[in-house]
């Protein structure tokens, strides 16, 4: 199930990436940190999903990502932080910037 999760986020990411357009800073957080085991990593994706609001665009997914026998049932932590990681610079490819935020604009002109 765990795996199934992963592959939900990732398959997420990839066919919706509108849906993150808003939360870039904070899922560029979430790849920041992930545990070292694929049931905590799932549990950190659910957490995140629900907390932000595409949680029902991530369960939708979930029976999408039946994989047969050698497929992603057999995935590792390691390659699941990589797909994740992937998939977010994908979704969002430049990472966004927490103290360019809340800078004014300042341009000056050079003469």
């Amino acid at each position: 199930m765990s795996a199934d999760n992963i592959i939900a986020f990732v398959d997420l990411l990839g066919k919706k990436p509108e849906l993150f357009s808003e939360h870039q800073t904070s899922l560029w957080e979430l790849s920041e940190s992930w545990p070292d085991d694929l049931g905590a990593i799932s549990k950190k994706i659910i957490r995140w999903c629900k907390e932000h609001n595409v949680y029902g665009e991530f369960l939708k997914m979930v029976p999408d990502t039946t994989r047969g026998p050698g497929g992603m049932k057999n995935l590792n932590v390691e390659r699941a932080k990589e797909l994740i990681a992937n998939a977010i610079r994908q979704s969002i490819p430049d990472k966004p910037n927490n103290n360019d935020q809340n800078k004014p604009s300042s341009k000056t002109s050079q003469s």
